[in-house]
């Protein structure tokens, strides 16, 4: 028991001190927070539609406007693949779309869908309108 009391102790003291100590080569654990240059460009699903969508550096892909594909999101089946609906945050503490900035208000929906089982599921949440540069 007291070989616990010990463990926890140390590692406690541990965590506290790794937590408090300066990072001096900006290596910090950020759980959902990546860093990369996003450009706007267009994007074509399956049946050949265009879509205007901000792609970035690191593979990742958006829809430039979200609007309606937020507010009904059975429309999402005609994204082209790997299209995400909602931008990242334009640049934050090095965080996000680095070399974008806020375009307007975020867009704020609330509301309801349903699953393939029939079961109720909340939408909602308020989601950045960003812009980057053109993609050359």
């Amino acid at each position: 028991m007291f070989y616990k009391f010990l463990k926890f102790i140390f590692l406690s003291s541990l965590t506290f001190t790794w937590g408090c100590s300066e990072n001096k080569d900006n290596a910090v654990a950020t759980y959902g927070c990546f860093a990369s240059k996003c450009y706007n460009t267009t994007a074509k699903n399956d049946s050949g539609r265009e879509f205007d969508i901000i792609e970035c550096e690191s593979g990742d892909k958006f829809l430039r406007f979200p609007g309606l594909y937020n507010e009904i999101p059975e429309m999402r089946k005609d994204l082209p693949k790997g299209v995400e609906v909602n931008a990242p945050i334009a640049n934050h503490n090095d965080c996000g779309a680095i070399n974008c900035k806020y375009e307007e208000a975020d867009i704020c929906i609330d509301g309801v869908t349903r699953d393939e089982n029939g079961n109720e599921k909340n939408v909602g949440g308020c989601y950045p309108v960003i812009d980057c540069p053109e993609k050359e």
